[in-house]
């Protein structure tokens, strides 16, 4: 059984806001003195320039998600000359049983953009221009020319450990992937060997070559040297896998 609690009334003057005049009369009230402060630096022009410097990316065309500034242009017609005047691409252009491309060029555009390497590790300070890619007939051997850029570093001057092992992954799936069942595998084990510091701002050759290949397994072995051939500064074996089952088509 519920008790019912006694109506405390409030006082007479808590109770006033009951019985408040109304009024249609205008109250005139001085407008408050303010003083314009400075308008701040405008973001909108940030994104618009962010807009005008980035275009969109077209996939066939490499380099246009950079920015195309006068000195970046400069800065790129200039590493593309070095490039091409390194005595190892004029010997890897010259061999008759290797064919060049360029790396990214026949992704998706969803896989291009979200790839560490083809997208997010590009620029001016890391890898400024698209590797330049020699594979034999059979692609069981793959040699990459590659820029290491001062942006790349562990240790200052030194390029990162973790980078060299990405690329010495990437160039094992150059040459295990095509030979795999639907062309699909992924990194079972890289067995990475550090030899020598490799400095940043330079040319370097990645090297891969098929080892063997046992049903859904592939094995290979990678290094990468200096453009004049004369420093190894890592190496490394790896082993790809395909799935057993075919793989759902990702849409990202």
């Amino acid at each position: 059984m519920s008790t019912r609690l006694p109506l405390r009334l409030l006082p007479p003057t808590s109770r006033t806001f009951l019985s408040r005049p109304y009024t249609t009369a205008t109250a005139t009230v001085p407008a408050p003195s303010i003083t314009p402060s400075p308008s701040p630096r405008p973001q909108a022009g940030l994104a618009y320039s962010f807009m005008e410097l980035y275009p969109s990316v077209k996939i066939k065309t490499p380099l246009t998600h950079l920015t195309p500034t006068t000195s970046d242009e400069v800065y790129l017609v200039q590493m593309r000359k070095q490039r091409d005047a390194l005595p190892v691409v004029l010997a890897l252009r010259s061999d008759p049983q290797l064919n060049e491309t360029v790396a990214y060029v026949h992704q998706t555009r969803s896989t291009f953009n979200h790839s560490l390497t083809a997208t997010t590790l590009r620029g001016k300070g890391k890898i400024a221009l698209p590797p330049l890619v020699f594979k034999n007939v059979n692609s069981t051997e793959c040699a990459v020319v590659i820029h290491l850029g001062r942006n790349l570093c562990g240790h200052e001057g030194i390029i990162h450990g973790g980078m060299l092992g990405t690329i010495l992954d990437e160039m094992s799936a150059f040459v295990t992937i095509p030979h795999l069942p639907n062309q699909t595998g992924f990194t079972a084990n890289l067995n990475v060997n550090y030899r020598v510091p490799a400095k940043a701002d330079q040319w370097v050759v990645a090297r891969g070559k098929l080892d063997r290949v046992e049903g859904r397994k592939c094995f290979s072995e990678a290094y990468i040297e200096s453009a004049d051939g004369k420093t190894k500064f890592v190496e490394a074996t790896a082993l790809f896998v395909s799935p057993k089952y075919a793989m759902p088509k990702l849409e990202m």
